[in-house]
């Protein structure tokens, strides 16, 4: 953490206004969104903690078809996710490697649509 942290909560919190307020536009039974999380090794895995997540994000859009994917490299499992093992060598500055990630969503089904509007990015979409 760095000293001089304080000064940036006020760009923080609009931030994660503009990104809520991105997230409700989603709101509509038109709509599917993918929540993923990626758990990294070292953390420690609480299903229980997944479970809340998921609760809370699909209360946040409750019109949309909401699904819940969950990336790790030991292919953890929670209630309600999707399971993905995945490994990608490429930890930071994260960028993905498209050659890891791609044929990994694809075993699942999901593909990345190109963004509709500018402002509005689009999330990935379940297409099988």
């Amino acid at each position: 953490m760095t000293p001089d942290w304080r000064e940036h909560l006020d760009q923080a919190k609009s931030k994660t206004a503009h990104l809520m307020r991105k997230l409700d536009r989603l709101n509509s039974p038109e709509r599917s969104v993918l929540f993923y999380r990626e758990a990294p090794a070292a953390e420690r895995f609480d299903p229980a903690l997944y479970q809340e997540l998921a609760a809370a994000a699909a209360a946040r859009v409750p019109l949309a078809r909401t699904s819940f994917l969950l990336i790790s490299p030991k292919g953890l499992a929670a209630p309600g996710w999707t399971s993905l093992r995945i490994d990608d060598p490429r930890a930071e500055p994260w960028s993905g490697d498209p050659a890891v990630w791609d044929p990994a969503l694809a075993s699942l089904g999901y593909t990345v649509r190109p963004p509709e509007r500018r402002d509005e990015a689009s999330p990935a979409a379940r297409t099988a």
